[in-house]
């Protein structure tokens, strides 16, 4: 019999904070088990690292961890 439940998450998969990122923003984002800063551009939908040699979808798979540090929270 087929998985529905597994075959429907797995085609909506969860929103993770980072899918909202706005442009400008600076986030540090877990890939690979290693902590990196990224900013985001809007216009690609992706973040960038410093160099701009080293960018990634902002719903990369491979992204299991991010968080925002610039601008900074105040709440």
């Amino acid at each position: 019999a087929p998985d529905f439940g597994r075959a429907f998450f797995e085609a909506h998969p969860e929103r993770k904070p980072w899918h909202d990122a706005k442009d400008g923003e600076v986030w540090v984002l877990t890939y690979e088990g290693k902590d990196f800063a990224f900013g985001f551009d809007s216009r690609d939908e992706r973040f960038v690292y410093a160099s701009g040699e080293t960018w990634f979808p902002h719903t990369d798979p491979g992204i299991t961890g991010g968080r925002r540090i610039w601008p900074e929270d105040a709440s």
